[in-house]
């Protein structure tokens, strides 16, 4: 097997488990109990609170900002991973 063969099964390799990684951390946040989900929301929260105040204004940042926009970002990975496949 040539270098050029071999690197690309191997980059093939880890955006399969990437891409893996990704739809499990997606279904199984998926699957929590509310209170566990809104417990996590409300940590992550805490901890981009200040970020986000800075652009959508005090007033505006909420837990459900913060879940809207974990969806976002969790679909837009995945979104990422799969157009590597082409």
């Amino acid at each position: 097997m040539d270098k050029t063969l071999k690197k690309r099964t191997i980059l093939g390799v880890i955006l399969l488990v990437s891409i893996f990684l990704t739809l499990n951390f997606i279904f199984s946040n998926s699957f929590e109990p509310t209170e566990e989900s809104l417990e996590k929301s409300n940590w992550v929260l805490e901890k981009v609170e200040p970020v986000l105040e800075k652009v959508v204004g005090e007033e505006n940042v909420t837990t459900k900002l913060v879940r809207k926009l974990a969806h976002f970002f969790e679909f837009f990975l995945l979104g990422i991973e799969l157009a590597q496949i082409v």
